[in-house]
């Protein structure tokens, strides 16, 4: 009976409902949700007095789906741990203490923490280190509030199933044996699907009209390319010519040491800029080539397209792979 003299106690100074302020008035709908709440609260209050517990909860279930006060909260979890409930009544005591007003009586905060005190010891908590935002957390099967990631979820002692969903990526599953009065730790690393819409990467749905980007992206890649190649062949030209006259004597003549040096660099400079000239002539073929592809291929026979470039600092090279 002594926690039947608390929740008594408690309900019995009728807790003030969370201040109107709270709720934006200038909208009338949730000012209507609003007293539906409070009314709810005090009817909950009523059958609770009377030791009604599941018609209390329900009750105050509905009222605090309307409104998230600690006045209701705090009300529910006596109901919850009454009924056995251990687990829900911490979540929702751990709720109402975090949010209880700064203008609250003392002794209803004291009268919280100490219920708190007693249903800990019968629970234990998952904490969870979840860097991915926007993910949806289900404990059992039971959705997890985002607010309560932070701070932990109180549930019953035992083997427990957590699964983390997101869209994107592939679900996380993990099971962990929860000891009373004791936490574990979940550490949640969300791994991309291969084709969940990662950079790059786009899959045609049917009937879906295909993206021209990468259409764009190929033919800007070929026309640098086909640049790079025409200005590598013109400079290598050009070295050529240089060398060609340096050879014949007409600004170097006898020959010396330093003129068969400027020779040699010439021809160096030329077999570079040939190699660029090459390379830019492949990756603009490549890229046409590519380009053209994605155009004229059906979708029906499309795959997922991937453009990959890379620029290697051993090698003036440039690679382009089309994944069709």
């Amino acid at each position: 009976m002594h926690l039947a003299i608390a929740l008594a106690a408690v309900v019995g100074l009728a807790w003030p409902a969370a201040p109107a302020s709270a709720q934006p008035m200038s909208d009338a709908s949730a000012a209507q949700a609003s007293d539906r709440a409070d009314m709810l609260l005090k009817e909950g209050i009523a059958l609770a007095n009377q030791s009604k517990w599941a018609e209390s909860k329900a009750k105050l279930e509905q009222a605090f789906e309307l409104k998230k006060s600690y006045d209701i909260a705090g009300n529910l979890a006596l109901v919850e741990d009454e009924l056995g409930d251990h687990a829900a009544a911490a979540n929702h005591l751990d709720f109402a203490i975090r949010t209880f007003p700064a203008s609250g009586k003392p002794e209803h905060r004291q009268t919280l923490r100490d219920q708190m005190a007693k249903v800990q010891k019968t629970v234990g908590s998952i904490r969870f280190d979840l860097r991915e935002p926007g993910c949806t957390v289900k404990i059992d099967g039971a959705p997890v509030e985002t607010e309560s990631l932070a701070t932990g979820v109180y549930v019953a002692p035992g083997q427990r199933k957590v699964v983390v969903t997101k869209e994107g990526f592939k679900d996380f599953t993990s099971e962990e044996k929860v000891a009373v009065d004791a936490y574990v730790v979940v550490t949640v690393r969300m791994e991309k699907k291969e084709n969940g819409g990662g950079a790059g990467i786009v899959t045609p749905q049917p009937g879906e009209a295909r993206p021209l980007w990468p259409a764009f992206l190929l033919g800007g890649l070929s026309a640098v390319g086909v640049g790079v190649g025409i200005a590598g062949v013109v400079v290598a030209a050009g070295k050529d010519s240089d060398a060609e006259a340096l050879a014949s004597g007409g600004s170097c003549s006898p020959p010396t040491s330093g003129c068969l040096t400027d020779g040699q660099t010439l021809a160096d400079e030329r077999g570079t800029f040939n190699s660029v000239g090459t390379v830019g002539w492949i990756v603009g073929g490549t890229a046409l080539v590519g380009m053209i592809t994605y155009l004229l291929v059906p979708d029906a026979e499309a795959g997922p397209v991937r453009v990959d470039g890379a620029i290697s600092h051993e090698g003036a090279w440039l690679g382009a792979t089309l994944h069709f």
